[in-house]
């Protein structure tokens, strides 16, 4: 497990507490100190405790075997202050050394009694208002909330006068939310940003791994990048998903539709290609229409259909029915175009050939011709009339033999 606090390099997040005795002979320290906030810690090897500004030795001057407790002490005397320091337990696997600290010096110039602007080296002294900060006198540490305060933002306040020469060195760390509130044990919410430079891989079991949420305004939720720069977005407008590139070309999922949108989630109309010549979709499914060069009804492509079908014999074949009556009957249908063709074999005694059978109804309002062809004949009064299944035709001629018959025809249909 690794820590953001204690470490060689001295870096990290901690939180102080102050117990100042008010009468003689106690040996342990726990509960609310000076300040009225509770010790707690879950490591005792992560702390460090001071007595009246030393540093004790954990094992030798002080224990840790109970919970929340600074047990073993030396017999304390009335008025010694006892300091002790948490460090939080975190567990990424990196101590973020931006999280360090901000090291000033001031040389007091005789009666100060607070300190605060530009420091002996001309940094700024900078902190927020009560901010938990560590402050030494020539050396000596002063105790926060007896020898001084943080009540104004940027002052170190409270001080007792001081004297021409006196070194105040103030040691200021970063508040880095990171360490405060986030844990393997409790959980807890990262307050600004965070940055991973080696990837990072998130992982549960039977929940969502990671949830991502843009609070009050529209946008880029995830930012994907590149070498830096942004290639591309996932993001939200008027609460639906969208997914963009870099050059405005995406797809925004709203209600029952999947719409196209640039790289800011804004409607893009009639600008986005789907596939093009040499990088091609297969199989397109639809179950409504098909709208091509207008939004309009008229532009509706609503079905496309080709086959097979079966004739069958209605009249005009004597002694009985065609030879072959379903030889290469075949229809496309595109909308309400219906296209067929067909050959049967038969007999021609010159009067009406009627077949019946036609895969979708001829339309009630229309009517149609068609086109009959024999290898000896003249086809006339070929027609397909409004309202019925059938086409018919007769030839000029007759025959006593078996001859082929071929006939398309294309109609309207309901």
């Amino acid at each position: 497990m690794s820590y953001i606090g204690k470490s060689p390099s001295g870096s990290g997040v901690r939180t102080r507490y102050y117990f100042t005795q008010s009468s003689g002979g106690g040996t342990s320290i726990s509960g609310t100190d000076d300040n009225g906030k509770t010790l707690t810690y879950t490591d005792g090897e992560y702390m460090d405790v001071y007595l009246n500004g030393v540093l004790l030795v954990h094992g030798t001057d002080y224990g840790t075997g109970t919970a929340n407790t600074i047990s073993s002490l030396a017999a304390l005397a009335s008025g010694d202050v006892v300091e002790v320091v948490v460090y939080d337990i975190f567990n990424v696997a990196k101590i973020n050394n931006e999280a360090v600290r901000k090291r000033y010096y001031k040389t007091a110039s005789g009666s100060e009694t607070s300190i605060s602007g530009a420091d002996d080296s001309g940094a700024t002294i900078t902190f927020p208002a009560n901010a938990e900060i560590e402050v030494k006198l020539n050396g000596v540490a002063l105790v926060q909330g007896t020898d001084y305060n943080t009540t104004t933002a940027n002052t170190v306040g409270g001080l007792s006068a001081l004297s021409a020469g006196q070194v105040v060195e103030v040691v200021v760390y970063e508040r880095f939310v990171l360490g405060d509130t986030v844990s393997k044990a409790d959980g807890g919410t990262f307050g600004s940003a965070v940055g991973f430079s080696d990837g990072v891989t998130i992982d549960d079991d039977g929940a969502a791994p990671l949830t991502v949420d843009r609070a009050t305004s529209d946008g880029a939720v995830v930012d994907v990048q590149k070498d830096g720069s942004s290639v591309g977005v996932i993001g939200v407008v008027n609460s639906d998903l969208y997914i963009a590139d870099n050059e405005s070309c995406g797809i925004r999922f709203t209600g029952s539709e999947l719409r196209p949108v640039t790289h800011t989630g804004a409607n893009a109309d009639n600008t986005i290609d789907l596939g093009d010549g040499s990088v091609r979709y297969k199989d397109l499914y639809l179950g409504g229409s098909l709208y091509i060069g207008g939004t309009g009804s008229a532009n509706a492509l609503d079905d496309y259909e080709e086959g097979t079908w079966t004739p069958t014999y209605d009249s005009g074949y004597p002694g009985g029915s065609p030879e072959e009556v379903n030889a290469g009957c075949q229809y496309v249908k595109v909308g309400n175009i219906v296209h067929i063709t067909g050959k049967i074999e038969a007999r021609n005694d010159g009067t009406t050939m009627q077949l019946g059978g036609l895969p979708f109804a001829v339309a009630s309002s229309s009517s149609a011709s068609c086109s009959v062809s024999h290898n000896s004949h003249t086809a006339r009064k070929e027609r397909l009339d409004a309202g019925t299944s059938v086409i018919r035709w007769v030839f000029s001629g007759t025959s006593s033999g078996l001859e082929n018959q071929f006939f398309a025809a294309t109609y309207v249909t309901s």
